[in-house]
């Protein structure tokens, strides 16, 4: 279920899932971003919540592999490969690889 919440969303994001709903600040959301967003529904079912949030907040690397599937998901309904690389190595995911890294990543199969 998707939820205009502002105030849960972190600054320079449009939306953050928690299970079981995806907030957002926005009144609509494109389809590839709640696509991105339904990935993290599913990990977060696989790993349970918590084993989750501690793979995601507590290891760069389990962060990265989550985002890296959500942005090739996004990627297949319409967000563009630089857009995703863009968003994929910046500051919202803590700079963790370079644009080309990210781009080189995210063209590869998972």
């Amino acid at each position: 279920m998707i939820v205009k919440a502002p105030f849960l969303v972190p600054k320079n994001a449009a939306a953050i899932t928690i299970w079981p709903f995806i907030f957002t600040d926005r009144d609509r959301l494109p389809r590839h971003l709640i696509e991105h967003e339904k990935v993290h529904l599913r990990q977060q079912v696989k790993y349970l919540f918590l084993g989750f949030a501690l793979l995601y907040f507590c290891s760069k690397r389990w962060r990265y592999r989550f985002e890296l599937e959500a942005y090739r998901v996004s990627i297949r309904y319409g967000e563009t490969l630089d857009s995703a690389a863009e968003y994929l190595s910046g500051p919202l995911y803590g700079n963790l690889v370079t644009k080309s890294q990210a781009r080189q990543d995210l063209a590869m199969r998972g």
